[in-house]
Parts: structure tokens; sequence; C-alpha cells
């Protein structure tokens, strides 16, 4: 789990992003660079988009409403998605 970002008063993003199962711990440090994080397990590195990795995995518009409100995700006619990923009429109330 990564603190993006922290005010005095609350915390302004928080994401927990799974790697995978490498056998090797993920390092405390974590770089970011533009929408991106960086995190190094073993001898790999991995880039993670600060949204996440996307929203479609969200199966019903339930679980997609539910979604931490940074990954952007929003019901567009019968699946989970962006906004910019949506042609048609998009949700997110």
């Amino acid at each position: 789990q990564v603190e993006l970002a922290r005010s005095l008063n609350y915390l302004l993003y928080v994401s927990n992003f799974s790697l995978g199962d490498s056998g090797q711990p993920v390092q405390r440090d974590v770089s970011r660079l533009g929408d991106h994080l960086f995190f190094a397990s073993g001898e790999q590195v991995f880039q993670v988009p600060i949204q996440g990795p996307g929203c479609r995995h969200f199966l019903t518009c339930g679980r997609c409403l539910r979604a931490q409100r940074f990954m952007g995700c929003g019901w567009c006619g019968n699946m989970c998605g962006r906004q910019k990923e949506c042609p048609g009429s998009w949700q997110q109330d």
C-alpha cells in the first residue's frame, strides 16, 4: 500500500497495487515519475500508473461505482471504464 500525498488534515491518496508473486519483498522506496510509480522487487522494477491498472476488472455497476475515486472509474453502458474510454453515457455516481 502506498501513500501518495498527505496534507496536515487528511490523507489525499492511498493506493493498493498487486505486483504478483515474485517471491521477493517489495522495497519500501517508491519513486514517482509523471503519472507513474516505480517499485523494485528483487532485480525487477515495476511501473504502475497512479490511477491503477484500469477499471475493467470491476464486473458490476455497484463494484465499479464503489472504486476509489482517484481511479476515475465510472459505468459506461455495460462495463466499467474511465470517461475517456467511454463513447456513450458515463456515470460516476
